[in-house]
This record gives C-alpha cells, sequence and structure tokens, in this order.
C-alpha cells in the first residue's frame, strides 16, 4: 500500500481524538475501580487461584491401582498373548501345508537351478577362467 502524506494539523486532531477517548476509557475503568476494591480483589484473587490450580508445572497424580485389577489386567494379557500365539501357530500350519500341497517349494528349487544354470551358461560361453588358453600358430 503506498504511503500518503497527510497535513501535519490532520494527524494531530486525529491523535488527540483518538488518545483523549482511550485515556478517557481507562480513567472511567479505573474511577469506577476506586469505588469496588472488593470485587476488584476477589477477581485478581479468582485469577490467581485459577491459574495455580491448573498451572502446567503441577506433577499430575500417580494413578492408584487394586490388586484386583492387577491381577485382572494380568489375566487379560495372559489370555491375549495365548490367543494370539494360537492364531500364529494355525497361520504356520496352513502355510506349511500350502508349500509342501501346493509344491512351491519345489517351484522355487527348480527356478533357482534353471537361474544358476543359465549363468553357469553364460559364463561358460564368455570364457572359462580354469581353461587355458589356445594360443594360434601363424599361417595355420
Amino acid at each position: 500500500m503506498p504511503d500518503f502524506d497527510l497535513p501535519k494539523r490532520v494527524m494531530q486532531t486525529v491523535r488527540k481524538k483518538t488518545r483523549s477517548t482511550l485515556v478517557a476509557r481507562f480513567r472511567v475503568f479505573f474511577e469506577g475501580a476506586r469505588f469496588r476494591p472488593v470485587q476488584v480483589l476477589a477477581a485478581g484473587a479468582a485469577v490467581i487461584l485459577m491459574v495455580l490450580i491448573a498451572s502446567p508445572w503441577r506433577r499430575p497424580a500417580e494413578p492408584q491401582y487394586t490388586d484386583q485389577e492387577v491381577a485382572r489386567a494380568v489375566a487379560e494379557t495372559r489370555l491375549a498373548l495365548a490367543y494370539v500365539g494360537s492364531v500364529a501357530q494355525r497361520a504356520e500350519l496352513r502355510v506349511k501345508q500350502r508349500v509342501l500341497n501346493e509344491g512351491v517349494a519345489a517351484q522355487t528349487v527348480r527356478g533357482v537351478r534353471r537361474s544358476l544354470q543359465a549363468i553357469g551358461d553364460a559364463g561358460a560361453a564368455t570364457a572359462d577362467p580354469l581353461e587355458k588358453p589356445r594360443t594360434q600358430v601363424k599361417g595355420s
């Protein structure tokens, strides 16, 4: 936004009117407080009390558990872990059956053999490092 040059008298008039209304408002507020010191003190005390009660630096209270609650939590944890263990065993058995029944292991072995054979064939076609190089005789 561009700055506008205002005449000094306009700025002084605006400042006087603005300042006088703000000062007047503060004066009215504080003059009213002189007649009501008990209410002002009570409001200040309430604010201080609320700040102290809701202060973030207070340590939260430690939860207190009864022996019965702890025993129940332990039993529920054991039950949950036993269930997870049984689900894992069933999943393991299903995977084993699928691998054996569908021949996944045999298919994997065949694929690895083919890959190794292809690598071996490609390596033999390029050069065999154990084989002595043949020397060619000139004129033959």
